[in-house]
């Protein structure tokens, strides 16, 4: 049974490259690598019991023992865990029985800050690993298969039904692939439309990148104000980029793309890490 949030067998790889990529992510690094070992011997403990859990259970018990845990000596951190338990909890007690039916469901509708249920990006992190590992674990992922053979034209993973957040280029000419945040599932897309809207004019698409920030690209379109964060992976070779690492590394461009007004299709908001000096090449 898999239990690593991660693809294990390219982790190595793609962690000491992002932080050759990235220097600023060292500190993430350090988080990122402890989590692993908490939340692997949480669930080989405990992840027998999981398929019996309610959403509710499930997930107030993998926040308290694995990040409970893994924050334990920062007073505020820890504090921080707990608050984010309480409000899982004030959630599922007030979403219907339809919106609670599976806790993937229920987890996309309380991460979308739209909603107001998520108030800081510590959350949001802490919510996307839990979901990636637990759906990791409790369902049998099938292989992804050549995504060329399967291109969709929208957002929307084919799988589990989540909105992507974050992308990458390839190097089939005129494509660029999606990722889905909770399962890992491909797809491709057409380069020239946003994924979100369908939006296909080249006046209204468009893209930044941030001096410093290698290898990463915020495609907005101004029809509906929304981005979608996409990696230029097309000249890595020897390994396959684990991409939620490197979108963890680049907050920092999550940032930036709320502040210039357009907001996130997937409706993960990461917008508390904006760095004064950047300087943005649009």
């Amino acid at each position: 049974m898999q239990t690593y949030v991660l693809d294990k067998s390219n982790y190595v790889s793609s962690m000491d490259h992002c932080t050759k990529w990235y220097p600023s992510f060292k500190e993430g690094k350090v988080y990122i690598e402890e989590y692993q070992y908490i939340a692997e011997i949480y669930a080989m403990e405990e992840g027998v019991e999981w398929k019996d859990k309610d959403g509710e259970e499930l997930i107030s018990g993998y926040l308290k023992n694995v990040f409970g845990k893994l924050f334990y000596p920062n007073a505020q951190n820890l504090n921080m865990v707990y608050s984010t338990v309480q409000k899982w909890k004030d959630f599922m007690a007030q979403v219907d029985s339809v919106q609670k039916e599976t806790w993937e469901t229920a987890l996309r509708l309380f991460l979308d800050r739209k909603n107001g249920w998520i108030l800081a990006d510590f959350e949001t992190w802490m919510m996307t690993l839990t979901a990636q590992h637990l759906y990791s674990y409790l369902n049998e992922k099938e292989a992804n298969g050549d995504p060329l053979l399967n291109p969709n034209t929208d957002c929307i993973c084919p799988r589990c039904q989540t909105k992507s957040h974050f992308g990458l280029l390839q190097k089939d000419e005129g494509y660029r692939q999606l990722e889905c945040w909770l399962c890992g599932y491909q797809w491709m897309t057409e380069r020239i439309r946003c994924p979100y809207c369908n939006e296909k004019s080249q006046k209204l698409l468009g893209f930044f990148e941030v001096e410093g920030i290698p290898g990463a690209r915020v495609h907005f379109c101004k029809s509906c104000d929304q981005y979608v964060k996409v990696f230029d992976f097309r000249e890595i070779e020897g390994f396959k980029p684990v991409v939620l690492l490197y979108h963890l590394a680049t907050l920092t461009l999550d940032d930036i793309a709320v502040k210039e007004g357009f907001v996130p299709g997937s409706g993960l908001v990461w917008d508390e890490r904006f760095m004064e000096g950047q300087k943005m090449k649009v």
